[in-house]
């Protein structure tokens, strides 16, 4: 993609905020997962003796099944200046959830922008930001499990603690791995510490207090949807699409395509979104028509590429698109993603 011009970073910066927001990617969707397939509780040790299958399905279920609330501390300490805050989060067990952030606990320049655009970001981070798990079969295939601690507390409750890595390496991939702490009741996830190869501490996410149900004090819930309809990602042709539909032939190792959306943004106009995953990692693509598309790519053609922290945002015009990318991985695997639409 070296064909490309590169906009500046603040310029970019600006243009990701607007369209993060334009375009849903801010608000990504809602869950559907069958209740019938899900209990209400596992054996974990049946669970990971037999296969993970009732443990992923727990895992990826219990934020839209179970209705809960508390207060959570979150520190990432890859982000420049690192930065910890406290959040209150709560879910009403149907799908609509909530999240407000109630204080930034490092020094911060700008503490009362950064608690603005958490709330922008709202549900993109309650479905993306740290562990979580997004497809149960995918998440089997590609991460193994192992039961470390069976009494591990976490806002006076007792969880399962476990460890997740990945099941297949390469060179080229990162080896971070995290340690889980499971409520075997509901099958949240109460606190998740991410780690590097070397043990180093990356992120980490823990309820202080915890409870399930309504909150006394409620706050504001929804689904973070914006005007939008998901199709069948196994035999979605692009035929409800008045335009020719990217379709990534390189993706990066064991991602498949998961989901597809078709959204309305604020402007009227049509997107396509298509979200990737290994089962754990998410890859976020969007796309819409802009003009005449031609063979191979444009002189004109204008990308910008931004670090959030672990996250690389990949947006821009390319061959008569516009597009989205966002996924936690190495901006090397962003571009080749976006470029095989076009080869």
């Amino acid at each position: 993609m070296s064909s490309f011009a590169l906009i500046s970073k603040r310029a970019f910066g600006l243009w990701v905020s607007g369209a993060l927001l334009a375009c849903g990617l801010a608000g990504c969707g809602g869950a559907t997962i069958d209740p019938a397939a899900v209990g209400t509780g596992i054996d974990i040790e049946q669970s990971i003796a037999d296969g993970t299958t009732a443990l992923a399905a727990n895992l990826a279920s219990a934020p839209w099944q179970t209705q809960y609330h508390g207060v959570r501390r979150l520190d990432f300490f890859t982000e420049q200046p690192a930065v910890s805050y406290r959040e209150t989060v709560a879910a009403d067990g149907h799908g609509k959830f909530g999240i407000q952030v109630t204080e930034v606990l490092t020094p911060h320049h700008d503490a009362p922008g950064f608690i603005a655009k958490q709330a922008q970001n709202e549900g993109f981070n309650y479905r993306y930001r740290g562990f979580r798990v997004l497809d149960p079969f995918l998440f089997e295939t590609n991460y193994t499990v192992q039961l470390l601690n069976q009494n591990q507390m976490v806002a006076k409750i007792a969880c399962n603690r476990i460890l997740v890595r990945k099941r297949f390496q390469s060179s080229n991939d990162d080896t971070n791995h995290y340690l889980v702490d499971m409520d075997p009741r509901s099958g949240l996830v109460l606190a998740w510490q991410e780690l590097d190869s070397q043990g180093n501490l990356l992120s980490r996410m823990a309820f202080e207090s915890f409870g399930m149900g309504p909150a006394a004090d409620s706050i504001p819930m929804g689904t973070g949807a914006l005007n939008q309809e998901e199709v069948s990602a196994h035999d979605f042709d692009g035929q409800e699409v008045p335009f020719d539909v990217l379709r990534p032939s390189l993706l990066p190792a064991n991602y498949r395509l998961s989901r597809v959306f078709l959204v309305v943004d604020s402007s009227a106009d049509l997107w396509v979104r298509q979200v990737f995953t290994d089962g754990h990692g998410a890859l976020v693509f969007m796309h819409r028509e802009t003009g005449t598309q031609v063979a191979g790519s444009n002189v004109n053609d204008t990308v910008g590429i931004y670090k959030e922290g672990q996250w690389t945002l990949l947006m821009g015009d390319v061959n008569g698109y516009s597009l989205l990318a966002a996924g936690r991985m190495d901006v090397n695997k962003i571009e080749e993603m976006v470029s095989s639409c076009f080869q």
